[in-house]
Formats: C-alpha cells, sequence, structure tokens
C-alpha cells in the first residue's frame, strides 16, 4: 500500500507522501498519509461601500 501512495500526481506534478501509518479496525485496514501542498484562492474583490467624510472644523 505504502507504494502505491508515497508518490501521487495531482495536475501533473507529483506529491509525496509523509507520515503513512496504518491501523486495522473492526477487520477493517484503514492507511493514512499526509500530502502537504500550498492551494491558492482567488477572493472576490469587494466594492467598499460609499463614506462621507466631515471635515468642517470644529475647534
Amino acid at each position: 500500500m505504502e507504494d502505491c501512495l508515497e508518490w501521487i500526481t495531482v495536475d501533473g506534478d507529483l506529491l509525496r507522501g509523509t507520515q503513512m501509518h496504518y491501523e486495522i479496525e473492526d477487520n477493517v485496514l484503514l492507511f493514512f498519509v499526509n500530502y502537504d501542498l500550498f492551494v491558492f484562492k482567488e477572493q472576490e474583490e469587494e466594492a467598499m461601500e460609499e463614506l462621507t467624510l466631515d471635515q468642517s472644523d470644529t475647534r
């Protein structure tokens, strides 16, 4: 199992799995692996609401 999941391809790039381990729980094999990567998410630009500024001198 480790050989299959050590390297995976995501969008044409290879990712290496780390911290691989397994557990058997209720006769079911659970295999855990971490794939560390950065995801860049574009944020929608929200327009600022209108702001009125009072610059009168209050001295």
